[in-house]
């Protein structure tokens, strides 16, 4: 099976180990698919894109093939500059029937703002979320939560530019801080951690991840802790729920976040990663097992 890996140089600053290191999270992964698996890299600025006048062609230059030619392609890293390329290469391999993950050709945004939209209109609970433009700095004191509420930038990620604001001279200060960067309100749901669904295909794993002492912040590259828990740890409309938005989404592989509010009993979902972890963060293992099972299915389609 030929796999070929897409990123960015804008991943990291070691692009190129960051790369590799997927490619041997692959090898561990072909060793749960019962296949043998040659993988390459390639970054999206290396891509040679032709097309018109009835000619349509991406090429790696790393390689000089088509990419076409490979069994399998993955998206994967800081893409959010490239959205138009990701979009382009997921059309160009529907068109040749080849599977690509994850599918970007119905690209939606991932802003928090948007994400917010998405579970609503698609029937999921999520805590009311408000756009802190310049209407809202006028009306801080009118929010439709109280204080403490979470201000988060809306493309933040890994919980960077997370923040518990306990007043509107905290939002203020923050807005100093970060000229540059959009953010939304959002209220805040109590809890004692949250759930990451991680979609594999057909596949999932819940791990409850929980913040440390003084910390609002779940996320384990926060300094939060991890735990693998059972399937049945979370109610069943609940994994109906992720698997439903991750497919409304048109994503193969996603990272779905929950949050439990143990006093009312309630559910909210935080939003769908579509660049979830996978040789980093906790239980590599499993996800490459997951993953493994993934592989199998689409060599015997």
């Amino acid at each position: 099976m030929n796999i070929l890996l897409l990123g960015t140089k804008q991943t990291s600053d070691n692009h190129e180990d960051y790369y590799l290191d997927y490619v041997k999270f692959f090898e561990v992964a072909g060793s749960y698919a019962d296949t043998q698996l040659q993988v390459e890299y390639c970054m999206l600025e290396e891509l040679f894109f032709t097309i018109g006048d009835g000619d349509f062609h991406i090429v790696n230059t790393r390689s000089q093939k088509d990419i076409k030619d490979y069994d399998f392609v993955m998206i994967r890293g800081s893409i959010r500059a490239f959205i138009e390329e990701a979009k382009v290469v997921s059309m160009y391999l529907q068109l040749h029937n080849k599977a690509v993950v994850n599918d970007y050709s119905n690209f939606r945004s991932s802003s928090k703002l948007v994400q917010a939209l998405q579970f609503q209109v698609n029937g999921l609970p999520v805590a009311t979320t408000v756009l802190l433009n310049a209407a809202t700095q006028g009306q801080l004191d009118k929010l439709p939560f109280s204080y403490p509420c979470i201000m988060k930038a809306t493309y933040g990620s890994h919980g960077n530019n997370n923040y518990l604001v306990e007043s509107s001279e905290m939002v203020q200060q923050h807005l100093r801080e970060n000229p540059d960067l959009k953010f939304v309100l959002q209220r805040f749901v109590p809890n004692d951690g949250d759930y990451r669904i991680l979609v594999i295909d057909d596949d999932t794993l819940v791990i409850k991840r929980s913040a440390i002492a003084g910390s609002h912040l779940n996320n384990t590259s926060q300094g939060g802790s991890a735990d693998v828990v059972e399937l049945d740890s979370l109610p069943a409309a609940i994994h109906e729920q992720a698997r439903e938005i991750v497919k409304y989404l048109g994503m193969s592989i996603a990272g779905v976040d929950v949050l439990y509010d143990p006093k009312s009993g309630e559910f909210s979902f935080l939003e769908v990663n579509a660049q979830p972890q996978l040789m980093s963060g906790a239980f590599v293992q499993k996800k490459a097992e997951m993953f493994g099972r993934y592989l199998k299915k689409l060599n015997t389609r």
